[in-house]
């Protein structure tokens, strides 16, 4: 994945974030970020948090 997604993706599996769900449920419910079911499905599934 690329973009903010594959940043965050990075980020978790470098220990820079501890929940990939969390930091992609605040970009959702803050309304400036539009994000997918299926990609925020596949995000959570690529580090193990499906």
């Amino acid at each position: 994945m690329s973009g903010v997604v594959g940043i965050l993706i990075r980020a978790k599996f470098a220990g820079k974030v501890t929940s990939l769900r969390n930091e992609l449920d605040k970009l959702r419910l803050d309304g400036a970020f539009w994000i997918g079911d299926d990609v925020y499905d596949r995000a959570l599934a690529a580090v193990g948090e499906s």
